[in-house]
């Protein structure tokens, strides 16, 4: 077999930096509500090159295509209520919104959006040792879904 160097480009990229603050109440053992804040440097992130590569068009020579990405401050909201079941299991019901910037570099293409979120979670097993934990948000552009498992031992 062949082998072929076809270079490298030494090349950065940056990440935006995040500054956050949260409270967290809770009116009673099984009552939790949160909110924070998060001022995001999004202009601090490598700008972007080419979202056209291929077709012949430079994204930043004449800023038709891009927009700057300035920093921003999104926002979280949740509420969880927690149901502790005769074995000393748990079932968990969760709901809460956040918000997102723009942030994404391309002037035709509003980001920003606001999401609400939705879950469910259990403990079971002997002393709790297995949680699963469902959740979902949906938004303008997307929805997700997420299932994840833990097991302490």
């Amino acid at each position: 077999s062949e082998t072929f160097d076809y270079g490298s480009t030494p090349s950065k990229i940056k990440v935006p930096d995040t500054l956050s603050f949260g409270v967290g109440w809770r009116p009673s053992d099984l009552w939790l509500v949160s909110f924070d804040v998060n001022r995001i440097g999004y202009g601090d992130t490598t700008p972007i090159r080419t979202i056209t590569q291929g077709l012949g068009l430079d994204v930043n020579s004449d800023g038709q295509l891009t927009e700057e990405i300035k920093d921003g401050t999104t926002f979280h909201l949740g509420v969880e209520k927690v149901f502790v079941l005769e074995s000393n299991n748990t079932i968990s019901i969760r709901g809460g919104a956040f918000t997102i910037e723009d942030h994404d570099g391309i002037k035709d293409i509003d980001s920003s959006d606001t999401a609400f979120t939705v879950g469910l979670g259990t403990t079971f097993g002997s002393n709790s040792q297995f949680q699963l934990d469902l959740g979902a948000s949906f938004a303008d552009a997307t929805n997700n879904v997420i299932l994840s498992g833990i097991y302490r031992f």
